[in-house]
């Protein structure tokens, strides 16, 4: 319950409020016993009816009893979560306040902030399974007090119901989930809450019913009624005539009775009159305003709201339809309840309030009735007054006119001058000519008025304007004024005479049909035909005028996918849509990686959404954190994956360039350990300090010091004969001259020499570059070191570039140096 406590002095009755477990007033029911059973078996349980029904005591209690068979308890009031929240804080403040109430701050804080790279729901449940379950032994209840808040938030709540479902639909395969469920309590209805049925929870969920006190139910409340049983079961029982047992209404005349003193049933009538019946009441009581507002201020049609309504409280059938919605608003208003499978009005104190002319007065355009009646009264009034006196005023003026005209020569006035606007279009012999005058009197003030099309000027704020210098003859009046329709007349102004002309001015009729949006979100802007017509309003309507035709309406919001409809108006028939949008996933998905670290993340998101608004700036980031790892590595088959996988990429130049040094770098490591010489290993060591292999050079540089070698004679010759042999090599692939390839290299498989050719047929050029050492000769045997690039250029302009260090070996066959192998 919402509103204020309000404890007697002797604190047994309490109006209002969620009651302590210990209160001498609380009420058992048969939903105290239902809701623990089926918590305590695990079931997901829900609570939804009308407020202070006494849900939150309901909660209370049962939590104080589940608590002492240690059950892990946390209830999380929604309301004190705040509505203007992404969903990220709203996740968070429900984590925060199950971190709190089982004392896992530090654990479950840890664990939201390392798990960033996943959505807020997911982390959420992660929390739960991961955290709480692990480290809160038997089982644990979460209770979701004030359910309905979330139509509130700025984003869909679809994905909390259906993360509920979840965890009850993994039971199956986590037996520890058995230990999780949840109870969900409020004013809605499931459909409210959530639309598809595939991922609410309603549909698997144990329903609990609030009923009103019975009168056995009720018995406890004697003890704080009257020291005298009797008198005390009399009180009681006059109390339900008129509450009919709704929790608050009863404990509130209660409360009243005991502070008075009452001891009779005539007294309840009175003070049930003071606190519910009187016209004050009706406009103060907390729970009567709740009543009408959730009525008046409903989604539904108001109409057809009230005439439901009207039916009922006249005493007509109306069958118990829960898909109805016009029942449901009833329902949680609390106005009605279902009594074997029709609706009646729930109590005497909510029939006498919300009565026949309640619903006539509140119907629409019951104020524009009461303002008629009003008028008219006012109006036979004015002429009750008025009749007598114009009467008396008409009959003086002709006695007066008699008298003149009997003593006094006639005088004939002079005809006065136009005014200087008019003067400036009439010529001058008309106003020296004998003139007649126009009154136009219009229902509208400040009126414009034409004459033959010109304009002459306005009408006063009393609606006349006199025109006082017209040429005797016929004349077209023309009066108008926005938002009303034009009248015109034709005037025939005679010379020396006033003629008069009357003009009604009409409301101009503006053929339009009405726009109603539902359940939308928040701030979403709407626009028709690309242009805005407003926002829609904190519960989620909106509300325009259209002109009849076919129009294009535009929902967006920042954070949701824009949503556009062609629709339809027809004149007279209102348009209900509903203006729910889907949050934009792939935003709020790009949002918590845009400053990930994690490349898995990036790339999971990638595949997700490989052609997404945000898939190049994911890739960018992603290139961005590989390269990072890689800057400083040396590992060439890693830098070949990444120039793979970034051929384009801002980095490509870059890693070509490290991927180049390190080529060199090894090239020169062999060529100088082949070499085994000194000063080779020197050079080495003073180009790369800070190589791996520095320790091997030295190592090799003080073995070569200390350990003489008489090396065989190295022919120039032969070495000579052998680059000779190695430009040979590369000059085939520059060629693409198989023949020559196979002549310096004549032990190569003919398949492979056969996939040469076929490479050579398919570029349009190819380029071959090897540095290669100085050739180690042992006899009739050779090997060389080389750096090998070689670039393909294809049809098209494609490129392909391969570079790698490799170790060719020669024999000399019939003093001719010739390839035998290429690794």
């Amino acid at each position: 319950m919402s509103t204020r406590a309000a404890i007697s002095s002797d604190s047994f009755f309490i109006a209002g409020g969620t009651l302590r477990r210990d209160a001498a007033c609380y009420v058992a029911r048969a939903a105290d016993e239902d809701l623990y059973s089926a918590l305590h078996r695990g079931a997901i349980c829900y609570v939804l009816t009308s407020r202070q029904m006494g849900k939150s005591s309901l909660m209370v209690r049962t939590a104080a009893r589940l608590r002492e068979e240690g059950f892990s308890i946390t209830v999380l009031d929604l309301t004190g979560l705040g509505q203007n929240l992404s969903s990220e804080q709203w996740y968070n403040g429900l984590l925060e306040r199950i971190a709190q109430q089982l004392e896992l701050e530090d654990e479950l804080e840890e664990f939201w902030f390392d798990h960033k790279h996943i959505g807020a729901m997911q982390r959420w449940m992660a929390a739960l399974r991961e955290v709480v379950l692990p480290r809160c032994p038997g089982k644990i209840v979460i209770f979701v007090d004030e359910i309905d808040s979330v139509r509130s938030l700025p984003f869909s709540a679809d994905e909390f119901f259906a993360g509920i479902r979840e965890l009850y639909n993994r039971r199956t395969h986590d037996a520890e989930l058995n230990r999780l469920t949840f109870c969900l309590l409020g004013v809605a209805t499931p459909s409210d809450l959530i639309r598809d049925t595939r991922t609410t929870p309603f549909n698997i969920g144990h329903r609990i019913q609030l009923t009103d006190f019975t009168e056995h139910d009720a018995a406890p409340l004697c003890e704080g009624l009257s020291a005298n049983p009797d008198t005390a079961r009399r009180l009681l029982k006059r109390v339900l005539h008129w509450t009919g047992g709704h929790p608050y209404l009863t404990q509130r005349l209660c409360l009243t009775l005991a502070q008075e003193r009452a001891s009779t049933p005539a007294a309840v009538d009175r003070i049930c009159q003071e606190l519910f019946l009187s016209q004050r009441a009706r406009q103060h009581d907390d729970n009567l305003t709740f009543v009408r507002e959730r009525i008046l201020r409903s989604e539904v049609d108001a109409i057809s709201l009230l005439t439901l309504y009207a039916n009922i409280w006249s005493g007509k059938r109306v069958r118990d339809d829960e898909t109805d919605p016009l029942i449901s608003v009833l329902r949680l208003s609390g106005i009605t309840r279902s009594h074997s499978g029709t609706v009646e009005v729930r109590n005497r104190v909510y029939r006498h309030t919300f009565d026949r002319e309640w619903v006539q007065t509140n119907l629409p355009g019951a104020e524009v009735r009461r303002q008629r009646a009003a008028y008219l009264r006012g109006l036979k009034l004015a002429m009750a007054i008025a009749v007598p006196l114009i009467l008396g005023i008409a009959v003086y003026a002709y006695l007066s006119v008699y008298r003149v005209k009997t003593t006094i020569e006639p005088y004939r006035a002079k005809a006065p001058e136009p005014p200087v606007f008019w003067a400036s279009f009439t010529p001058p012999s008309a106003v020296a000519a004998e003139t007649g005058a126009l009154l136009v009197k219009s229902s509208e003030g400040n009126a414009l008025v034409f004459i033959n099309d010109r304009e002459y000027g306005r009408t006063s704020h009393s609606g006349t304007l006199l025109l006082q210098v017209l040429q005797p003859g016929k004349y077209t009046v023309r009066v108008e004024k926005p938002q009303f329709q034009s009248v015109v007349q034709t005037a025939e102004v005679l010379a020396n005479k006033e003629t008069q002309l009357l003009f009604k001015l009409q409301k101009q009729i503006v053929l339009s049909t009405a726009l109603a949006v539902r359940q939308g979100v928040p701030g979403a802007k709407i626009s028709i035909d690309a242009v805005d017509v407003g926002t829609v309003q904190p519960d989620g309507t909106f509300s325009a005028d259209v002109r009849p035709g076919m129009h294009a309406l535009t929902f967006a919001k920042d954070g949701y996918l824009s949503r556009q409809i062609n629709q339809e108006f027809l004149l007279g028939k209102q348009v209900v849509l509903d203006g729910q949008l889907r949050p934009d996933v792939e935003l709020q998905n790009w949002l918590a990686l845009a400053n990930s670290h994690d490349p898995s993340a990036l790339e999971a998101y990638l595949r997700t959404y490989p052609s997404g608004r945000f898939a190049d700036q994911a890739r960018a980031r992603g290139e961005e954190l590989e390269w990072n790892t890689l800057r400083n590595t040396r590992d060439l088959v890693a830098l070949d994956r990444f120039l793979n996988k970034y051929p384009q990429g801002r980095y490509n130049s870059a890693a070509r360039a490290l991927a180049a040094r390190l080529q060199q770098e090894e090239f020169d490591w062999r060529t100088a350990h082949n070499g085994k010489d000194p000063g080779a290993l020197q050079a080495f060591l003073k180009t790369y300090p800070e190589s791996p292999y520095v320790e091997d050079a030295r190592a090799e540089l003080r073995k070569l010091q200390t350990v003489s070698t008489a090396a065989a004679p190295v022919h120039s010759d032969d070495a000579q004969a052998v680059r000779a042999t190695l430009m040979r090599f590369s000059q085939a692939f520059t060629q693409k001259d198989a023949n020559q390839l196979a002549a310096v290299w004549p032990s190569l498989h003919k398949q492979e020499l056969n996939k040469i050719r076929t490479s050579f047929r398919d570029a349009e050029s190819i380029q071959m570059d090897l540095k290669f050492s100085d050739p180690q000769i042992d006899g009739a045997h050779a090997t060389v070191t080389c750096l090998r690039s070689l670039q393909y250029i294809f049809k098209g302009g494609i490129r392909k570039s391969e570079s790698s260090t490799v170790t060719i070996q020669l024999g000399k066959q019939a003093g001719q140096w010739m390839i035998e192998s290429v690794q």
